[in-house]
């Protein structure tokens, strides 16, 4: 005797068994999708370990001669030294590859924009040599976007643990850094979450209070249980620091060609 087949009586609506073709509605701007971007460049920035573009020299010299560089750039009022400059960081640019050159002049144009705005007001109120200083602004903004370009945060931190920098310093800017790219995954987790729960919806720019003050609670519970670790752990600041300069030829080409920059620039002075 065979057994009957049981046949199941549910059935699904009808409105599940429509196709539906309509696109979710999505302004030319949205608010969620924008910052989602951000946040990644952001957190792809921080979080990269080796720079773009691999240069043998160490991190302490670049550091250091970032810093003899820009006092060279803006003592001197000599045209033909900025010129001489411009073409050693023109020529060191031919060296790197198309895009790295690109992102390159895309940060030089941030840096720049932001240093018009805090500078240029100030220059115009006294009255100076505003094409002088625009020049000379611009080969400061151009040597700092090659220097993050070819250095990392760690070896940056790296090099001023080289240096021997007080070590609180260190330790205050090396948490900072690890602690904004914590701080940027937790932002890209509350964004995704708010882009899920508004598919198709207008996300209101009240919500971004919304996500400060969350960002701030975790902030703070973060430091704190930072904190009694290293409380519990019985930290010290009397840890030795073992990192030690090292110097090797590359080091030494670039400290010879700074050397000849600072010549040229008394002799350009003295003839002045």
């Amino acid at each position: 005797m065979f057994m009957e087949k049981k046949t199941n009586n549910y059935d699904f609506p009808e409105w599940l068994k429509e196709d539906n073709h309509d696109r979710l509605p999505a302004s030319k701007k949205n608010f969620v999708l924008v910052n989602i971007k951000t946040v990644i460049k952001i957190l792809n920035y921080f979080g990269k370990v080796t720079p773009n573009v691999t240069v043998h020299t160490s991190a302490w010299l670049r550091l250091l001669l970032l810093i003899a560089y820009t006092y060279l750039i803006l003592a001197t009022t000599n045209p033909i030294f900025l010129w001489v400059i411009l073409l050693l960081l023109g020529g060191r640019l031919v060296t790197f590859p198309g895009e790295v050159i690109i992102v390159i002049l895309k940060k030089l144009v941030k840096l720049l924009l932001v240093s018009a705005i805090l500078l240029l007001p100030s220059v115009l109120l006294q009255n100076e040599n505003i094409d002088l200083f625009l020049i000379r602004i611009s080969l400061v903004m151009l040597n700092l976007s090659v220097f993050l370009t070819v250095t990392s945060w760690q070896q940056f931190v790296a090099a001023l643990r080289q240096l021997h920098l007080p070590e609180v310093m260190i330790l205050t800017i090396d948490i900072t850094i690890k602690y904004a790219y914590t701080l940027g995954h937790y932002l890209q987790e509350i964004l995704y979450s708010v882009r899920l729960r508004t598919l198709g919806q207008r996300v209101s720019r009240q919500m971004l209070g919304v996500i400060v003050g969350q960002l701030y609670l975790s902030a703070r519970k973060r430091t704190n249980d930072l904190y009694q670790a290293m409380v519990l752990r019985g930290y010290r600041q009397s840890a030795r620091n073992n990192n030690h300069i090292t110097f090797n030829r590359q080091d030494g080409g670039s400290l010879c060609l700074f050397i000849a920059m600072v010549i040229l620039a008394i002799v350009l002075r003295g003839r002045g």
